[in-house]
């Protein structure tokens, strides 16, 4: 669902298990237990008859979510008690690498015909895909499934978060040519070497002013950013606010 302008769902509560995946953010989550700001990547569990407001904050923008709701049984509830989770969920999970299940919800988006309407039997394998991989994720069984080349390439730019890496300085350090790295990072992570080491400084920054109480300027220098204005306009596309607002 795009949503082009402040927009609330709530106060509400659900009869069942709500999966909210945040393509394109930044969105907020409130419940009794306190406030969730969510980015792009993450997705939120809300479970049922929890009263809640699920929220798009003021700001210019397409902000885009895709959520699922479901019951793990047929005919039961977990509301009522009628099944207990033997992997405990977690209320948010980060699957900005996860490319599997991100489409995992795009397809179920085509299938499903609308809440009320009856759900395809393609739909219904989908929804249960989705979970069986969100377990995974929670049992710390689950990650990108890269292979050892990627891993030590994302290693690696992990490692020299701070230092300006290019393109070809990974193809020069791994034997490759610069269009065989893209070529690799199209095809395991859906992204480009550029993109996913962006996405990974404006986390750590985020980390790094929410956390350890640096200011912006401070945070773009420790993660790669000699120019702090050019950090701010990264982060804002791709976190969805600017870094002044968290």
């Amino acid at each position: 669902m795009d949503v082009r302008q402040p927009q609330a769902w709530g106060p509400r509560t659900i009869d069942d298990i709500e999966l909210i995946l945040i393509v394109r953010g930044p969105f907020e989550y409130v419940d009794p237990a306190g406030r969730i700001e969510l980015a792009s990547g993450q997705l939120l569990l809300i479970p049922p008859e929890v009263r809640h407001t699920f929220s798009r904050p003021t700001g210019e923008g397409r902000w885009t979510f895709s959520c699922l709701h479901c019951e793990l049984l047929p005919d039961a509830r977990w509301a009522r008690g009628d099944y207990r989770l033997d992997v405990p969920p977690r209320r948010v999970t980060d699957v900005n690498q996860d490319v599997v299940l991100r489409d995992l919800f795009r397809h179920v988006a085509r299938e499903f015909a609308g809440r009320g309407q009856p759900i395809s039997p393609i739909a219904e394998a989908l929804a249960r895909a989705i979970w069986v991989r969100l377990s995974d994720h929670w049992t710390g069984r689950r990650g990108p499934v890269l292979s050892p080349r990627m891993q030590a390439m994302t290693d690696f730019l992990r490692r020299r978060m701070a230092d300006p890496v290019s393109r070809r300085d990974l193809a020069e350090r791994f034997d490759l040519t610069p269009q065989h790295v893209n070529h690799l990072f199209r095809t395991e992570l859906d992204t480009t070497p550029t993109a996913w080491l962006n996405h990974q400084r404006c986390l750590q920054a985020r980390q790094l002013m929410k956390v350890d109480g640096l200011n912006c300027r401070q945070a773009a220098r420790a993660v790669g950013f000699a120019d702090p204005y050019y950090f701010s306009k990264v982060y804002k596309r791709i976190m969805g606010t600017p870094p002044s607002r968290g």
